[in-house]
């Protein structure tokens, strides 16, 4: 693996959920506490901003175009005009978007946070394409990111709050995820991000690093990074081999790069990204 780079220069104040788009070789990706989502071309060193009208903790493609985002009171379904329309509405007080994911049938999950930081009563959700909504896991400490195995066969959940890998049975066919059982504590600071590469790791970012364990919950790898804030990660570039970093700007002062997303070139085989059906 190649030294770490920069792959967008920016001063995001908590940058997120990052997704590679394959039609359009762009990296989709969010400044939850800005409430803006990013549209950024690494390669060329351009990109687009999208000003959103409540804090956005993720975002996905959709299938129809413009894309799916969950803000803080629910999934809003965003075209290329910024227009929003509510695909699934709770506004909870007390609560804030966190990650999200899409399942290989193009499912969207989404995991809260407490808004106060104080872990419990935060849930991880299923919103359909239709927008029907289920609570899969109710009480989660805070709900830090979602994957799946490559075949599709298990679910992975971080609680950041317990530093717990959760994984769960999954059926593909109907979105039931069951038999919940912890596969691994994230040692250290609080984790946050989770990603899966093609031979079934996981990826995650803790405090000025990035980790991979191995599918049976071991520690397989781990980088240090130039900033002491990462917050999430995922596959990307033409042959998905390069992992990118998030990072944030609050209380980073010092971080030279804070803000910026970072890319650890040919850090593994990535999995092709899934797009929102809805």
């Amino acid at each position: 693996m190649s030294d770490i780079e920069v792959a967008v220069r920016a001063d995001a104040a908590w940058g997120v959920s990052p997704t590679w788009e394959l039609a359009s070789s762009t990296l989709l990706w969010s400044d939850v506490r800005g409430s803006v989502v990013h549209r950024s071309n690494p390669a060329a060193g351009t990109g687009e901003v999208f000003e959103l009208p409540q804090p956005v903790g993720g975002v996905r493609p959709r299938m129809r175009g413009g894309f799916v985002a969950h803000l803080r009171d629910g999934v809003a379904l965003i075209e290329a005009t910024v227009s929003r329309r509510w695909l699934a509405y709770w506004g909870r007080d007390g609560y804030r978007a966190g990650e999200i994911g899409v399942d290989p049938r193009g499912r969207l999950w989404v995991c809260t946070l407490p808004a106060n930081g104080e872990p419990g009563g935060a849930w991880l959700a299923r919103v359909n394409p239709d927008g029907a909504a289920t609570v899969v896991k109710a009480d989660v400490g805070t709900g830090g990111g979602v994957t799946w195995s490559p075949d599709g066969a298990l679910l992975y959940h971080l609680d950041s709050a317990r530093r717990m890998i959760e994984v769960f049975d999954y059926d593909d066919s109907s979105g039931a995820a069951t038999d919940p059982r912890d596969l691994c504590t994230v040692d250290g600071s609080v984790p946050s991000g989770l990603c899966a590469d093609a031979e079934g790791g996981l990826w995650l970012t803790v405090a000025g690093a990035v980790r991979r364990y191995a599918a049976d919950g071991t520690l397989s790898a781990e980088f240090e990074l130039p900033v002491s804030r990462p917050t999430s990660c995922c596959f990307g570039g033409s042959a998905l081999a390069d992992l990118y970093v998030t990072t944030a700007a609050r209380d980073s002062d010092d971080d030279e790069l804070a803000g910026s997303v970072l890319v650890l070139p040919d850090a593994g085989e990535g999995l092709p990204p899934t797009v929102f059906a809805g």
